[in-house]
């Protein structure tokens, strides 16, 4: 599998749509589209999105993981071969329920952190299906408890109804 494969097969991860992504990265779609076409290489300053992104450039680059001395994935989240897609979706399911019905909005790079954390969190619990359920409401409620925490002033970005 090449760069561009990867890059698309991360992407498409991520629910992202082409369109997202060239948003994200501060480009035009064509030029985002050269990407995953395979006709241009990122410049490094996109690189360093994708990987504020949560993408893991080893994997992108190389499509090799690399395993820190602690025998864990480096990197802020697991490679794209070993993501729990339906888990994933999920999660981003209910992380983005929570910010939209508290009518918070954050910066997409910040959303794309959260999202990664409550996954990696949850995807270490290894719940079963019958106590998905549960820990999803788990990660609900943290999030809320997070939210009122770290963003004291979250009351002033809530969109006025």
């Amino acid at each position: 599998m090449s760069f561009h494969d990867r890059l698309r097969e991360w992407r498409e991860s991520t629910g992202r749509t082409q369109e997202e992504m060239a948003q994200a990265l501060e480009m035009s779609l064509q030029s985002y589209s050269r990407y995953e076409r395979g006709v241009r290489e990122p410049k490094a300053s996109h690189l360093q999105m994708l990987s504020s992104m949560g993408c893991d450039l080893t994997w992108l680059v190389t499509g090799e993981t690399v395993r820190s001395y602690e025998g864990e994935e480096r990197g802020r989240a697991a490679s794209i071969g070993r993501i729990d897609r339906d888990l994933w979706r999920q999660v981003k399911q209910v992380v983005r329920g929570v910010y939209n019905r508290e009518r918070v909005r954050l910066p997409e790079h910040i959303m794309d952190d959260i999202l990664l954390s409550k996954y990696n969190a949850l995807a270490r619990m290894s719940p079963t299906q019958d106590k998905l359920p549960a820990a999803l409401e788990m990660i609900e409620a943290q999030l809320l408890e997070e939210m009122d925490q770290n963003h004291p002033d979250a009351a002033q970005t809530k969109d006025r109804a």
